[in-house]
This record gives C-alpha cells, structure tokens and sequence, in this order.
C-alpha cells in the first residue's frame, strides 16, 4: 500500500528536474498526478502512465490566476478530487542588484513568489467550500532563507515563499490544510553548470533531485498529518530543519533611543557578532565542497582592477571552479569588510578590495557567458573574459 493510495496531486513545474522526480515519486506511492509544466508535463505523465500510474499534462502558468484557477479545476474534474498541491514552478534571472532590470525582478517574482499564491488560494477555496483537508508543499530556497549573491529577485522571492507558508499554515489550521515548505538542494537544469562534474564516493549521488522526493511524499501523506508551517532543506541524504528569524541579541532602556544612543549600545548589542552579515554557505555548498576537496584548486586568470583589461583573453576554467574562485573573492572580501568596520583600512587593503569587486564582476560575467554559449549550442570554453556589466548566477 502506497503513502499516497486515493490521494490526488497537483505537480507544477512538473516538467523536468525536482518537479519531475517529485511527480514520478507521487504516482510510485499511489497518486493520480497532474502535471503542469510549460515543458516537459507530457513527458512526464508519459512516464507515469507507462509505469501504471494515472497522469494529467497541463501546460497552464500558474502566475496567471485564472490559469492556476483551471489548474486545480483540472484536477477535480478528472480525477475526482484534490488531496494535495506541490508547487515548484520556478524560475531565475540573475543579475547583480545594479543590473537587474524591473521586468527581471517582476518575472522571477511572479513565477516563483505569485505561482506558489495563485494554486494555492484556488487550492485553499476549493478544500474550504468542500469541507475537506488537503495537504501543500512549497519550495523555498537556501538563496532566500540565507542570502546569495546575483540573487536579490530570487532570494527575496524564495525568502516570501517561506513566510507565505508559516502564515498560509496559521490560517488553514482550522481547515485541515496543512502548508510545509523544502529547500532543495540537487542539481538541476538551474545549477548543473555551477556543479560541473561531480563525483561521490560510495555510488551515491547526493545531487540527484530524486533524494528531494520521499521527503515531498511524506509532507504529503498522513503519515506528517500533524506537520505543518515547517521549513524543511534536503541536500542528498540530509535533512535539516530551518526555523525563521528571531532574535539573537537586545538592550533595553527606559523611554526612546536617541542616534548617539544607539551608537554607544552598538557594540554590547553586536557582541561578537560581524556588523556586516557574512555571506552564509548552505550544506549543498558543502557537499560540492567535499566532492572538490581532492582535487587541486586552481585560481582563475582574472585582470586585476590595475591590470589592463583584455575582452579577447580566454579561459580554460569550468563553470565549477569560477563558482568556486567566486567563494574565495567573497570570503576574502568580508575578511577586509569586517577589518574595515573594526579598525579601517590602508592604502593597500582599500586597493585590493577594489580589486576583489572587479573580479567579482568579471567573474559572474563569465557564468553568463558560458551559459549563453551553452545555450546556443557553442563551446562554453570559448567564452572570454569581458568588463563587467551583468551578472549570472546558478545556485538554486
């Protein structure tokens, strides 16, 4: 007996990736899926039917309302019901904040921020009218609950989908609607050019997006009947438990702080804690870390900020080892930020932390580069390094 016999599931971003082990997971468990997804949702239940399971294609987007509207109409219709909704529709654009044009910002939003609103307030109306509990799975990010760079639209967006699912939790208690979100950690058509290639001893792949999708069943079965408003981060065979802000450290005075005020509590209200926030790497970072910890790390030939600039000079490095020559900059860049905050820079320091932003920048230009070429069909090695003027990104 599966942990999902009788139930019906609503799969977006269906298509490919996690949303497509996460559809395959919920039929193998006993679920009749519809799977919704711009691409790929045929493929999908194709592959669910072929396996004896029952599966709906939709091709709907779930950040037009009325579309998410017929979505969960679609499923009621078909099969009967609606038990549960999965929603991992998603997409980046990622820019450095600078960069980042308004219509970028809005299209990562709407699909990762209003998609998981939209089916879920059809969802929500529908279990309400008919008296009957229904479970939802969101997707957050480590991007959102913990901050990365070239990623303020899809961190923000992520970090919204959290908050949305402790409140929309709160208020459909009273329901039977239960409301968890996962913060997935695999590689994806996203992040697999960030990975490069990888490998795991023991023959254990701890970046396939089908480790996500046990964890989605069980949130979605009765067996996790009394969990709700939980964050949950999967990154290969570990599980964590995130919980949101709150606070880490006061002072407190009798009537209103003044700036001078403030300015004296600062140090015993900080403690030893960075007055920058660092930049935070997730257990996925890690992982990849490990896999790379045997290999020999090699820099990247990036022109200083005195250097002049060549836009012909190629590269020989992988996606995976700017990722990583990225992590290096940034670490180096807080270390001289936090020194800065304490007891200034020198002459030298500030030049070298100028240096650090430009390569920054030429090396997040180069991500983009690589993925255009790749995209196009081209040899990403042949990418150059160019004058910074965009950012891309892939972490999930």
């Amino acid at each position: 007996m599966g942990a999902l016999d009788g139930k019906v599931v609503v799969v977006t971003g269906a298509g490919q990736g996690i949303g497509r082990e996460e559809a395959l997971a919920c039929a193998r468990a006993g679920a009749r899926v519809v799977a919704d997804d711009l691409r790929g949702a045929q493929e999908t239940a194709a592959a669910i039917r072929a396996d004896g399971g029952e599966a709906l294609a939709l091709e709907l987007d779930v950040g037009d309302f009325e579309a998410a509207g017929r979505l969960v109409a679609a499923a009621v219709e078909t099969f009967g019901g609606l038990d549960g909704v999965v929603n991992n529709a998603g997409v980046i654009r990622d820019r450095m904040v600078f960069n980042l044009s308004p219509e970028e910002f809005d299209l990562v939003v709407r699909v990762n921020l209003r998609g998981a609103f939209c089916t879920t307030r059809h969802a929500a109306a529908w279990w309400k009218r008919q008296g009957r509990q229904g479970a939802i799975v969101n997707t957050t990010s480590t991007s959102g609950i913990l901050g990365n760079l070239g990623q303020s639209n899809y961190g923000a967006a992520k970090a919204g989908v959290a908050a949305f699912t402790v409140i929309t939790a709160l208020e459909l208690a009273r329901y039977g609607v239960r409301v968890n979100a996962i913060a997935p950690g695999a590689r994806t058509r996203m992040t697999e050019s960030a990975f490069g290639e990888l490998e795991f001893a023991g023959g254990f792949d701890p970046l396939d997006p089908a480790n996500v999708a046990p964890v989605v069943v069980w949130l979605l079965s009765d067996a996790a009947a009394e969990v709700s408003g939980q964050v949950l981060g999967i990154a290969g065979g570990l599980v964590e438990l995130w919980e949101g802000w709150h606070v880490v450290a006061s002072q407190e005075q009798d009537g209103r702080w003044t700036p001078e005020g403030l300015a004296e509590a600062a140090p015993r209200l900080f403690g030893g804690r960075p007055t920058r926030a660092p930049w935070r790497q997730s257990s996925l970072r890690r992982l990849i870390e490990a896999a790379n910890s045997d290999r020999p790390a090699r820099r990247i030939a990036v022109p200083s900020a005195r250097a002049e600039r060549r836009a012909s000079e190629e590269t020989q490095m992988d996606d995976r080892q700017v990722m990583n020559q990225i992590g290096n900059l940034v670490e180096e860049e807080h270390t001289l930020e936090r020194q800065a905050a304490a007891e200034g820079l020198g002459e030298e320091q500030q030049a070298r932390l100028r240096d650090l932003e430009v390569q920054l920048d030429q090396c997040w230009d180069l991500l983009r580069q690589r993925r255009a070429r790749r995209d196009a069909g081209l040899d990403p090695d042949d990418a150059n390094v160019r004058p910074p003027n965009t950012v891309e990104g892939y972490l999930q």
